[in-house]
């Protein structure tokens, strides 16, 4: 297999290149989760199971909140390493609360990334740079970021579902890291159908390096995706397909990536 390609290692330069689900569903039961997303690097030869591994659960603490835990894992598989250190390791574990009623329209989340991703594993820093953007927090070593946001999502009577979503991140360096802090913005459209039983949605999902030089084009600083769920409700077990595609001249290498993800119902 070959190595990751050079353009991956200088993207990790900066210190600062973000929560745990970036539509999350208001819920009142406690929930597990666990998800695999395998990405697409152009010119790198990723082994069958490399990917991202997402382990979280949810508890509610009263009936407008849950407290949640995501333990993120990278499984690089390159043969041919473009840096030294592990090809697999465990990210960033994310703390955070999601704020809201069931059925409300508007909800929101607050959360952190904790500094446990492993110092030394640059293939998986690299992969989930460059496969999972929207939550590259989870994979940048020596780094503590903390941040927020609310959605807004409605479904009418016809089963016809929409929304948007807005927040922020903040990226500090830790012990080791050098670097400076980084403010990156996070936004969201989602459109879709959902019954009882299923839900087929599109989104497309953004983010604005803020804090980059003024002297950076805004197209240099915004990276897109657009991304496609099927998710069967209503059981014990809500199984779920994803597909998302990078839509960036600056993610040029990197192709549709897909994933598959099971959520456990544990509550009543």
């Amino acid at each position: 297999m070959r190595r990751l390609p050079v353009a991956a290692a200088l993207l990790l330069v900066p210190a600062a290149a973000a929560a745990q689900d970036l539509w999350p569903e208001p819920r009142r039961e406690a929930t597990v989760d666990v998800e695999w997303v395998r990405p697409r690097i152009e010119g790198t030869d990723l082994g069958t199971f490399a990917g991202f591994y997402r382990l979280s659960a949810a508890v509610p603490v009263d009936e407008k909140a849950r407290m949640v835990v995501v333990v993120p894992y990278t499984v690089a598989d390159v043969e041919s390493s473009f840096t030294p250190g592990d090809g697999s390791a465990l990210g960033n574990i994310y703390v955070g609360a999601e704020i809201g009623v069931p059925g409300d329209a508007f909800t929101g989340q607050l959360g952190a990334y904790l500094p446990t991703a492993a110092e030394e594993a640059g293939d998986p820093a690299v992969l989930g740079l460059l496969g999972d953007f929207d939550r590259l927090e989870a994979y940048l070593p020596n780094t503590l970021a903390m941040g927020g946001g609310i959605q807004y999502r409605q479904r009418d009577p016809g089963g016809v579902l929409y929304g948007f979503r807005a927040g922020a991140s903040g990226i500090a360096p830790t012990g080791g890291g050098g670097g400076s802090a980084e403010l990156l913005l996070d936004y969201g459209l989602v459109f879709g159908v959902e019954t009882a039983r299923l839900r087929l949605a599109g989104t497309l999902d953004g983010r604005l390096f803020a804090t980059t030089g003024g002297a950076v084009a805004l197209a240099d600083r915004t990276v897109h995706q657009a991304g496609v769920e099927v998710v069967l409700l209503g059981w014990r077990v809500e199984p779920r397909l994803v597909v998302r595609v990078p839509m960036d001249q600056q993610l040029d290498g990197v192709g549709p990536m897909a994933g598959a993800g099971l959520t456990v119902r544990l509550g009543s």
